[in-house]
């Protein structure tokens, strides 16, 4: 979107990614005040720090019917501030890697048979 006001502010966890007139202009490293022009910029703040995310539970069932929940965290950190300010509003990528590691995680554990030595 537009910002209307002549200044940006962006702080020490976050790049400043201008954009002018559509095409990318500059790259501004936290913290620091970005001045350019309403009508034909477009600065997009995006944060640089490290993510972490909760998996939701999967409940594991063993060969004698014993029940285990496993509980994962999943982990990352964005270093190309160019390639976030591009992407679309709508993509949303910690859900989308919620879902991929669950997902993941369900597969694994549906192949692998729990013996009951590991369940004491």
């Amino acid at each position: 979107g537009v910002n209307a006001y002549p200044l940006q502010a962006v702080d020490s966890k976050s790049k400043g990614v201008l954009f002018r007139f559509g095409r990318l202009y500059t790259i501004k490293q936290g913290p620091t005040l970005i001045l350019h022009i309403p009508c034909t910029d477009d600065i997009k703040v995006v944060t640089m720090e490290t993510v972490t995310l909760d998996i939701p539970n999967i409940m594991i069932t063993s060969n004698e019917g014993t029940s285990l929940t496993l509980t994962s965290a999943l982990t990352y950190c964005r270093t190309d501030a160019v390639a976030v300010a591009m992407a679309t509003a709508d993509n949303n990528i910690g859900e989308a890697l919620t879902r991929l590691v669950h997902v993941t995680l369900r597969s694994i554990t549906k192949k692998k048979k729990v013996p009951t030595a590991t369940l004491r």
